[in-house]
């Protein structure tokens, strides 16, 4: 499901870049977000097998952080793409 879940998204991402409907980028957006959530219960499963509960806090704050991290990086990195190369790139670079 994880490995699924994965190349799904990627798929999804790339067409996300290719298409110019607003009602298809929703859609789009949508069905990228289910599949990316088939990686929560896998990746919460890894980090208690991982990770023995005395230090398992702090992975797991590491691994909260890095969405936040990345939620931050990203609308840069896209609008730094989008402005300099146009449009279609901030949503294929990132």
């Amino acid at each position: 499901v994880f490995a699924l879940g994965l190349l799904v998204t990627g798929c999804l991402n790339i067409a996300f870049g290719l298409s110019s409907s607003v009602a298809l980028f929703g859609l789009l957006w949508g069905l990228n977000g289910v599949f990316q959530g088939t990686a929560t219960p896998q990746c919460a499963k890894l980090m208690t097998n991982w990770f023995p509960l005395e230090i398992r806090g702090r992975w797991w704050a590491v691994w909260n952080t890095s969405h936040n991290l990345g939620g931050f990086a990203i609308p840069i990195l896209a609008g730094s793409a989008a402005v300099t190369l146009g449009w279609r790139y901030g949503l294929f670079i990132p």
